[in-house]
């Protein structure tokens, strides 16, 4: 009878590929990696933005880009999360960094490729590559239709960080709500969106609304004169009109303005309300869907504030919304249209109340202005965010 016969070969193999299999596994899981990437730079010293990859960030892709504006960008910050669990060292350009800090850059004009190098104490290492393309785009405007004969126009080429300017035509005539800060031809610009004339409203005297306003001499600019000394002497020209409280601004097709005053984040702060069309364009008055700045010297008290919060509110009352078109767009954390557009007001009179009553303090802060150091608190409630000066809640 003829012995049967057994080849272990089949098995040799299968115990092999696993071996291998879980020495793979072994390898990748002490392969040090990061979990993220952020970029970001200052605005001021109070306000961090964050920055997008052009790709969003994988552990497994090692090559990252990005473009910036030259204007907020003389720094951006670097901040890289580990996940291994292994320890190992991360360097940026040679200098090692904390996983989870900030770690800061000075990039220049054009391209600049940062090398992140982790390194694991067996000799395990892995690069991700960053290149930041830093670039001038002073010169260039962005605009987003946002209805029939409305745009939304943001200057330095429509980067995060810089304000918004809003063109709304008329019958015979259209409007420019602020005039931002670029370094263009923004009448120009303007003409390739509209062949009416332009009128200019200022919302406010903060140069980032009104910094390009001496490109317009021919244009009427209706302004609150509370924010006069704000604007330099050259850039007022005859052609200037000081509104108040109450006054209107008819630009025809069922687009007329009426002028609200709110002293606050500037004491000649004014809102433009279109109540037919259920819209009011509000500069910095009633914040950008992130918070109102009420620290300066120059500012308005809280409780002049709350006043002019309460007046607005009765206004509104009837409106079942209201769109907000915001200085600040990008500061947005939710649409400020119908419900919410009338909610923040509300949310804001209801916050500077309870600040008033000290039922809410927020937290303490600090910024440096022109050489000075201010103190400040940041309080938020519902849609509504403040930082102000505790020292100058009243008037007195």
């Amino acid at each position: 009878m003829k012995k049967r016969s057994f080849s272990c070969r089949p098995v040799f193999i299968l115990t092999l590929l696993s071996s291998l299999f879980l020495l793979s596994c072994s390898q990748t899981k002490n392969q040090p990696s990061l979990s993220n990437l952020e970029l970001g730079f200052y605005k001021s010293d109070l306000e961090f933005i964050k920055w997008n990859l052009d790709t969003s960030f994988t552990s497994s892709i090692l090559d990252y880009s990005t473009t910036v504006e030259k204007f907020y960008t003389d720094s951006i910050y670097i901040t890289v999360t580990d996940s291994s669990s292994i320890p190992f060292s991360t360097k940026i350009e040679g200098k090692e960094v904390q996983s989870g800090v900030r770690h800061k850059l000075s990039p220049t004009l054009g391209e600049n490729l940062y090398e992140i190098e982790l390194s694991a104490k067996k000799g395990k290492s892995k690069t991700y590559q960053l290149k930041v393309t830093r670039e001038d785009h002073s010169l260039e405007y962005v605009p987003e239709k946002i209805g029939d004969g409305m745009w939304r126009i943001t200057d330095f080429g429509g980067f995060a960080g810089n304000e918004d300017m809003y063109l709304i035509e008329g019958k015979d005539k259209a409007l420019l709500f602020d005039t931002g800060m670029g370094k263009g031809d923004l009448p120009g610009f303007i003409r390739t969106l509209t062949n009416l004339p332009v009128d200019i409203a200022i919302t406010h005297g903060n140069r980032d609304h009104f910094g390009q306003v001496d490109q317009f001499k021919e244009s009427t600019v209706y302004m609150s004169e509370k924010d006069k000394s704000r604007l330099p002497a050259e850039f007022i020209t005859p052609k200037f009109r000081w509104v108040k409280e109450g006054d209107k601004i008819d630009i025809g097709n069922g687009r007329s303005y009426e002028i609200l005053e709110i002293p606050g984040h500037t004491t000649g702060c004014i809102i433009f309300y279109d109540e037919r069309n259920k819209i009011a364009v509000t500069g910095d008055g009633i914040g950008s869907g992130d918070r109102v700045h009420m620290f300066g010297s120059l500012c308005a008290s809280v409780e002049v504030y709350i006043d002019a919060l309460k007046k607005i509110e009765q206004i509104i009352s009837n409106l079942d919304g209201l769109n907000l078109l915001v200085g600040h767009h990008y500061q947005e954390k939710t649409p400020l249209n119908g419900i919410a557009g009338k909610q923040l007001f509300s949310d804001m009179r209801i916050l500077s109340e309870k600040i008033m009553s000290g039922e809410i303090t927020g937290k303490p802060a600090k910024t440096v202005r022109n050489g000075e150091t201010i103190n400040l608190m940041q309080a938020y409630y519902g849609l509504a965010g403040l930082w102000y000066n505790p020292k100058r809640l009243t008037s007195q």
